[in-house]
């Protein structure tokens, strides 16, 4: 009876769904709704209960299982692609690495190689110049003639060593003159036959100005010096006492009387490295002495400065010393000259009136007229000096101090007045500072005294300006 009842419920519902559609009262998807509502309805509870209490764990389990692995099965091939794709970039980008740093490497080293090609080829060339520079000074030594000049000023001062040499050290040629020193000496001296540079007391330049003259009877003289010290009252020989003299000890050097005559030792091109030394022997031997000083770097102010301050005389030898520049013209002459004074003004103060010649006045370099170059010096109170005695040092580097020395005594021992030597004071010329202390010496023990050149001193000119007659 209760299932026709509900049978009958069923069919009611169901026509009046019907004529709700028929009507359009109810749409498909009301009438879905409916479905659903119906079947929720009439599924009882305790029959869902039951279906979801009859289904056995295990089978959840392995369609939940299922499921997760279809996820990572399709997970899978994106994972792999990703992969691949990040391997693909990898491998192009060590490709590019690859074959970008070789390239940029193989650049770098064509430009250092361009570089270092350049560089040698200007060491070559570098090379190669002073190669020939120095071909052809050794060129021009052999075919020097009066008039060339060199930029060098060592080289400047030697320029005619070989001739210069030539008259120093070898007797052909030549011949003997005798020249009277004193009541009781006579030497021989080496003098060119054409020439009579020191009968008169100037000297005869040989392209430089340099003195033509050279003692060659040191053991005459010795041998006459040995007959005096003989001629005793006792009658015996003096030997000792002659040797003290030779030596120039301190207590011969106050029993020798002046002779009468003065020695001016200077010294020209300074200063140098030596110059401390040179003014060091001359503080100790209490000798003054002048210095003919070029133009020089400010690490050699303080050797300007001292000798100034040891009381030596300074005077200006030019600021260049070389001859094309000095001599081009008078105007270059004339800035030399003052470029000089104001160095040394402005580095010790004193106001330099001394002036020598780069080579002399009587150089055959000059491009102006000496003339016109010393009527400027007197016309400006400047005072030009020349000498008439030189130790040889321009002649070579390597003469011995001993010939140094030998050189000069037999200068002064010849010229009939006072002696003005020249000397160099160059980093090249230690035999120079060697020889100086026994050449100071030596003319003590001989009875010169030895001065520097001042205002009183009569100057020594191989040229004499014609202003002055």
């Amino acid at each position: 009876m209760g299932k026709k009842k509900k049978h009958n419920n069923n069919s009611k519902i169901n026509r009046d769904i019907k004529s709700d559609v028929s009507n359009g009262a109810i749409t498909e998807e009301t009438m879905s709704e409916s479905a659903v509502a119906i079947a929720e309805k009439t599924v009882p509870e305790p029959v869902v209960a039951i279906a979801e209490k009859t289904v056995p764990e295990p089978v959840i389990t392995i369609a939940e299982k299922t499921a997760a692995e279809n996820e990572v099965a399709d997970e899978e091939p994106a994972y792999n692609r990703r992969n691949v794709n990040r391997i693909k970039k990898a491998i192009l980008i060590t490709a590019l690495l690859l074959i970008v740093i070789p390239m940029c490497l193989s650049i770098l080293l064509f430009v250092k190689v361009n570089k270092l090609e350049k560089e040698l080829k200007e060491c070559r060339e570098e090379l190669s110049e002073k190669n020939t520079e120095t071909q052809t000074i050794e060129e021009d030594k052999e075919k020097l003639s009066e008039d060339d000049i060199k930029d060098n000023i060592e080289y400047q001062i030697s320029m005619y060593a070989d001739a210069k040499n030539n008259l120093l050290q070898s007797r052909e040629d030549f011949e003997f003159v005798t020249v009277e020193e004193s009541d009781t000496e006579e030497s021989s001296i080496l003098i060119d036959p054409s020439e009579d540079a020191l009968t008169d007391g100037t000297a005869d330049a040989n392209t430089d100005g340099t003195v033509d003259a050279q003692i060659s009877g040191q053991e005459n003289i010795d041998q006459a010096s040995t007959e005096d010290s003989q001629e005793t009252e006792d009658g015996t020989e003096n030997t000792q006492d002659m040797n003290s003299v030779e030596n120039g000890t301190t207590e011969e050097e106050q029993q020798v009387p002046l002779n009468g005559k003065k020695v001016y030792l200077t010294f020209d091109d300074g200063p140098s490295g030596y110059t401390e030394e040179i003014l060091d022997i001359l503080e100790e031997k209490g000798v003054k002495a002048t210095f003919f000083v070029v133009g020089k770097e400010e690490e050699y102010y303080p050797e300007y400065q001292r000798i100034v301050e040891d009381g030596h005389s300074i005077g200006i030898h030019s600021y260049s010393h070389v001859y094309d520049t000095v001599y081009k013209n008078l105007d270059y002459f004339k800035n030399d000259v003052e470029s000089m004074h104001d160095l040394i003004y402005n580095v010790t103060g004193y106001d330099a009136w001394l002036y020598r010649f780069p080579g002399g006045s009587s150089n055959k370099v000059s491009g102006v007229n000496i003339q016109d170059c010393m009527k400027y010096l007197d016309e400006n109170g400047y005072v030009y000096f020349d000498w008439n005695a030189q130790n040889g040092d321009a002649v070579s580097y390597y003469i011995s101090p001993d010939q140094l020395n030998y050189n000069v005594m037999g200068f002064v021992r010849s010229n009939p007045g006072d002696t003005v030597v020249l000397m160099h004071d160059l980093g090249s010329h230690h035999n120079t500072v060697e020889a100086l202390p026994y050449l100071i010496d030596t003319l003590k023990a001989e009875g010169y005294e030895i001065l520097p050149i001042t205002r009183d001193t009569t100057p020594v000119r191989h040229v004499q300006y014609e202003g002055d007659k």
